[in-house]
């Protein structure tokens, strides 16, 4: 017992050991290094080895660290880590971060939590179980951010003209397209939001045929905040799911069944608190029609409820996510049907 409780104590010191040790050098990279710099890449290269010969100092204090690491995978919630990078404010933190991990994954051929899976499955004969587990992931959470969308588009229609509303939506899926250009590839994920956005984009013009605009200028700046954090979470679905944020060697069962229970966490934090503020924006809106005496067509009522109930879920049962491997080099591509 006393044997264990050391071990344990060990593990414990090397994890704190470990975790100081990144911590210092992702502040030190993204603190201090200006991107535009040309001599950005041979510094953080120096920094890279530098990180990697600590490491290597800190393995040689247990006979397997990666095991232990693994082991203790339960006591690690990606959910903190993976929303410090979701929040409005760290935009630039996080355009580092990205920009750090290309030059680190061009070294080293880090893995996205997709290319985890696709191993993983391939180990186990290709039964593809935990393909289809990141898939409903996805669908998921990609039917409750469109739902938002959805919600958020026919608030705002109650009081802009059709007009306005319509170029307003041009605008939205302009942003996102803009996304993929500058990744320079598309993605499946992304595809599913922009197919949402066209559904809700005729279903707009049924929408004025059955109602009056309000023209109140009500919502304002607390629906400009919700949309800002439903667009946010567009980016972070396909971001986390396609970024290369793990090494190598994070590459077992345990590990990827970690980072999932991250997922769902970060993204259920962040989606319940748009719920929120979608049912507060509802509440509001409510109060301004009872005093302006402003109804919704009965109609468009069956209507909405079948976009939210049938049309965005049928979009999103039809992601496809392929992830290939070509020349021992990971290669992800998103396919969209």
């Amino acid at each position: 017992m006393e044997e264990l409780q050391e071990l344990n104590y060990k593990t414990q010191v090397l994890l704190e050991k470990l975790d100081k040790s990144t911590k210092q050098f992702f502040d030190e990279l993204i603190g201090c290094f200006d991107l535009e710099d040309t001599s950005i890449q041979p510094r953080i290269e120096a920094k890279l080895e530098s990180f990697v010969k600590e490491i290597e100092i800190i393995n040689k204090e247990t006979n397997d660290l990666k095991q232990i690491f693994i082991a203790n995978l339960d006591k690690i919630d990606f959910s903190i880590f993976l929303q410090s990078f979701s929040e409005p404010e760290h935009k630039e933190i996080l355009s580092k971060y990205e920009a750090l991990m290309n030059v680190i994954n061009a070294k080293n051929n880090g893995r996205s939590w997709m290319e985890l899976v696709q191993e993983q499955d391939q180990k186990s004969d290709g039964h593809g179980t935990e393909f289809n587990s990141i898939r409903a992931v996805a669908i998921d959470v990609g039917i409750q951010i469109s739902v938002f969308l959805a919600q958020y588009f026919f608030l705002l229609a109650e009081e802009l003209d059709q007009e306005v509303m319509g170029s307003k939506i041009r605008s939205v899926k302009s942003s996102i397209r803009s996304e993929i250009t500058e990744k320079k590839s598309s993605t499946a994920i992304t595809d599913r939001f922009v197919s949402v956005i066209n559904i809700l984009e005729e279903e707009m013009e049924f929408y004025y045929m059955k109602n009056n605009t309000m023209e109140s200028g009500f919502i304002g700046e607390m629906g400009d905040d919700v949309l800002g954090m439903i667009l946010l979470e567009v980016s972070n679905l396909e971001r986390a799911i396609f970024t290369r944020l793990f090494p190598d060697w994070f590459n077992s069962m345990k590990a990827i069944e970690a980072v999932e229970r991250g997922m769902k966490k970060s993204f259920s934090s962040k989606l319940n608190e748009i719920g929120w503020k979608i049912q507060e924006l509802k509440k509001k809106m409510k109060e301004n029609k009872e005093e302006l005496g402003t109804v919704h067509h009965e109609d468009w009522n069956l209507k909405f409820k079948e976009i939210l109930d049938f049309k965005i879920p049928a979009i999103w049962r039809k992601l496809d996510l392929n992830v290939k491997i070509t020349n021992g080099k990971n290669k992800v591509e998103a396919l969209a049907s």
